[in-house]
């Protein structure tokens, strides 16, 4: 075997298990742009409002859930952000006035989950907290 070979042999078993830690794939900075990109074009055209904020906040947010979906460790509250939208802003009893702010901060708390998201649910081998605080010496009730 020559050196270029073992190179090949043992790179796509490298490049696998390293997938799943630390993902080169960079798609999660499109869900605060697409929200607030969003956001922005209803500021500039008061007649988009509704269409482009709205719009981007529930592109944004089935984004997010894909982005959870693809995580070694499902986030329960990301995969249910598409929900979380469509409750927020296809409600009849939604005031318009407020349309412009409640979409500025879904577009920020959307930003808060992709963070939260790929810091605390990208590794695949993390155990739950109360998993290593058992661990830890907490002496159990008996």
């Amino acid at each position: 075997m020559t050196e270029g070979e073992h190179m090949t042999e043992t790179n796509p078993t490298t490049t696998e298990s390293n997938e799943s830690t630390t993902p080169k794939d960079r798609t999660w900075i499109l869900v605060p742009f697409i929200a607030f990109g969003g956001v922005l074009i209803g500021m500039a055209v008061p007649d988009l409002i509704f269409t482009a904020g709205t719009g981007g906040c529930v592109l944004a947010s089935f984004l997010l859930a894909y982005l959870a979906y693809r995580k070694p460790k499902k986030d329960i509250v990301s995969l249910l952000t598409p929900l979380y939208a469509v409750l927020i802003f296809f409600n009849d009893s939604f005031d318009p006035t407020l349309l412009l702010p409640i979409q500025a901060l879904y577009a920020a708390s959307l930003t808060l989950l992709v963070f939260r998201l790929n810091a605390r649910f990208s590794r695949k081998n993390d155990l739950p907290r109360k998993f290593i605080e058992e661990e830890e010496g907490e002496p159990d009730d008996e």
